[in-house]
């Protein structure tokens, strides 16, 4: 009787020790489903917050254009899309690069210097071929006279020496090319020339990025706010998912 009653035992044992262990197994499981929903209902909030976020930013930018420098909202828009990928992706200001626009050829997409440099951002056929290269871009004799193409050659440019350089020192090397300290100590028109020019493309930027907060409280935002990417979301601009492999490769 007492083995019969022993056998029960550890029967009645071995089914609640098996019935413990799977409802924890499927308490886990369920716990990591519901995370992964939590997570994922998260991630989709940011995404959507982010992309909130960042048309505020863009509506604030492209009336800045437009009131600064007389642009359609065409113009501004697509200028604007290019300049807030770079100042995202770069971390930096994005009214630099409407600056050096605005000093290089006063938004003349027809512009050509003397020193034979193109377009907005006032490239060399050297210089974009060699950036297009990089970045995948198909380079012909009439490349740098794409408006698109040019801006993002340019801010590729503008970018590099920034993250080398710093704001005030990538912009000199922007207008005097990366040994440009060689050429204004045998060049008096190079140094001239860059310091002029930076004094003129930071004065813009100063002049830009107070438009540009009077703007932002015009609308009624705040300017910390637009510039928040909430925790969980891929800050990566949409422009650079098209060049992944190349911008490292740059940078």
């Amino acid at each position: 009787m007492k083995k019969f009653l022993v056998i029960i035992l550890l029967i009645i044992c071995t089914i609640i020790i098996t019935v413990g262990i799977t409802w924890i197994i499927l308490h886990k499981n369920h716990t990591e489903k519901i995370t992964a929903l939590n997570e994922q209902k998260n991630r989709e909030l940011g995404i959507s917050k982010c992309f909130v976020i960042k048309q505020y930013r863009l509506e604030c930018m492209i009336r800045t254009l437009e009131v600064a420098y007389k642009l359609s909202k065409w113009e501004s828009y697509y200028l604007c899309l290019i300049f807030d990928d770079f100042s995202t992706m770069y971390k930096v200001p994005w009214e630099v690069f409407p600056a050096v626009i605005r000093v290089e050829s006063n938004f003349n997409p027809s512009a050509k210097s003397p020193a034979d440099c193109y377009g907005l951002m006032q490239i060399k056929m050297s210089t974009g071929k060699e950036l297009a290269e990089k970045l995948g871009i198909r380079f012909n004799d009439k490349t740098l006279w794409n408006d698109i193409v040019n801006v993002i050659l340019g801010s590729t440019y503008l970018c590099t020496h920034i993250d080398k350089k710093g704001l005030k020192g990538g912009v000199k090397s922007y207008l005097g090319g990366p040994d440009y300290k060689k050429s204004i100590k045998s060049n008096h028109d190079t140094r001239n020339y860059v310091r002029e020019y930076k004094t003129s493309v930071i004065l813009e930027y100063e002049k830009l990025s107070l438009m540009f907060r009077g703007v932002v409280d015009e609308q009624g935002y705040n300017y910390k706010d637009i510039y928040t990417t909430p925790q969980g979301t891929d800050p990566t601009p949409l422009i650079f998912t098209l060049f992944t492999d190349s911008v490292d490769t740059i940078k």
